[in-house]
């Protein structure tokens, strides 16, 4: 599902990150008029349904739920949230133009987080096994 910029009440300021992004977009690819607002709606957009998953994972994290009942919500939501994610970075790339898409994917796209290997927050630059001698 692609995220709409109109279906939601958007929340009325964008986050610091939001609004950096969004910065980062105009100069990178010099977005027209329409294609900035039709970004920022859908910045605004997602960042109200991630806060929303997020103060669901809260709650259930305060809940009398098992455990296990617990992990598979969170696990759930945290999944809801990814898609959350990847819906608006869709949505954003068919904003664009060719030429801005191409920009886009070489220099702005959120880049997938590390291989974890060796635990969470793995630095693989330091790593004995990762480093190629």
């Amino acid at each position: 599902m692609i995220l709409g910029a109109f279906t939601f009440h958007a929340q009325k300021n964008l986050s610091v990150a939001d609004s950096a992004h969004l910065a980062i977009l105009q100069t990178e690819l010099t977005l027209t008029e329409d294609q900035h607002i039709r970004i920022d709606s859908l910045l605004r957009v997602s960042s109200q349904h991630i806060s929303e998953i997020e103060r669901e994972l809260l709650r259930i994290s305060r809940s009398d739920a098992s455990a296990e009942e617990k992990e598979n919500l969170q696990r759930e939501l945290r999944e809801k949230k990814k898609n959350v994610r990847e819906n608006r970075d869709l949505s954003i790339t068919l904003l664009l133009s060719a030429e801005q898409r191409k920009i886009y994917d070489e220099k702005i796209r959120p880049s997938k987080p590390g291989v974890l290997h060796m635990g969470m927050n793995h630095d693989r630059s330091k790593c004995e096994v990762c480093v190629v001698k």
